[in-house]
């Protein structure tokens, strides 16, 4: 059985989407670069979460509450996402 995810595995995901939605600021990618073309919107943790990180966690798991989440579920949510912002952006 699968363990479900920590308070600290919590807390590197919400670091992990500041750091994210800075660099991407920091390099000119701003929301209307990734989702939207018509709008200059710079990110945050927040607006990372609720348009990379969720719609990919229910792609591949169904749920949209991080709080579903087992450790592994969410290191391979960090994968995908690096990798798809690694070869597009």
């Amino acid at each position: 059985m699968s363990k479900p995810y920590t308070d600290n595995q919590r807390k590197a995901a919400w670091l992990y989407m500041t750091q994210k939605a800075e660099q991407l600021n920091d390099v000119g990618l701003d929301m209307r670069v990734i989702l939207k073309p018509t709008y200059s919107i710079p990110w945050t943790k927040e607006n990372f979460h609720d348009h990379l990180w969720i719609p990919v966690q229910k792609a591949m798991y169904g749920t949209d509450t991080m709080t579903a989440l087992t450790k592994e579920q969410v290191s391979k949510i960090f994968e995908v996402i690096e990798r798809e912002l690694g070869e597009k952006h």
